[in-house]
């Protein structure tokens, strides 16, 4: 499937195949093709064998506290956009301002979306998504599970897991994967380079439904 432009979300596709604060990063080493948004269950399988192989190193970063303004997202050490798991990273603080405050998050993701900014269609699709799920940018925070409603610990920390066969992506293009116990596979984004920055530039897999979280759930 061809590229598609980001200044419009590409609705067919996704439905198809489904898309100061003090922090610090520790970098810590536990010993396809370029569209897809959700691994599959071979993916998994890979990531975990590469994992107990101690070929993949896993970027554990680390927030003291989750940013509650775009001033406090702006002012995160993080922002050192050359290392493109910090976008990653960002990223999912910057849906969780999203959540709270939509002009401020809106603010904060466009500044990792680099030169292509959210449309007035991605913000819809975004407060969409979140509209009864508030609770979705936590989930792949440490921590935050389906039993405990996605309470992440404290401070806040995101393991970001490159993608096990980066053969498979064009230059200029980066996957991640996020793991997540409110999901069986880890969800997958995107980063393209501009200079020497990385931007965001596929995240539909980590605004997909996860488990319930059980206040929510009749059946828990």
């Amino acid at each position: 499937m061809g590229e598609h432009r980001h200044g419009a979300l590409p609705f067919i596709e996704t439905c198809t195949r489904f898309p100061i604060i003090h922090a610090s990063l520790c970098i810590t080493t536990k010993p396809q093709t370029a569209a897809v948004l959700f691994s599959s269950p071979q993916d998994k399988r890979r990531i975990t064998a590469e994992e107990k192989k101690g070929r993949i190193k896993t970027m554990q970063i680390t927030f003291q506290s989750l940013p509650a303004s775009f001033a406090e997202f702006a002012a995160l050490p993080q922002q050192d956009l050359t290392k493109p798991e910090n976008t990653c990273a960002l990223f999912l603080c910057a849906l969780n301002l999203f959540v709270q405050d939509r002009e401020e998050g809106v603010r904060a993701i466009n500044l990792l979306k680099g030169p292509v900014q959210l449309s007035n269609m991605d913000i819809q699709f975004l407060r969409d998504r979140f509209l009864d799920q508030t609770y979705l940018p936590r989930v792949y925070f440490e921590g935050a599970t389906p039993q405990n409603n996605y309470t992440p610990f404290q401070p806040y920390r995101v393991d970001i897991l490159p993608d096990p066969r980066p053969q498979d992506m064009p230059e200029g293009y980066l996957r991640f994967y996020v793991k997540s116990a409110g999901a069986d596979n880890p969800r997958a984004m995107k980063v393209r380079r501009k200079g020497d920055q990385w931007y965001i530039w596929e995240y539909f897999g980590v605004v997909m439904g996860v488990r319930v979280p059980a206040a929510l759930d009749p059946w828990a």
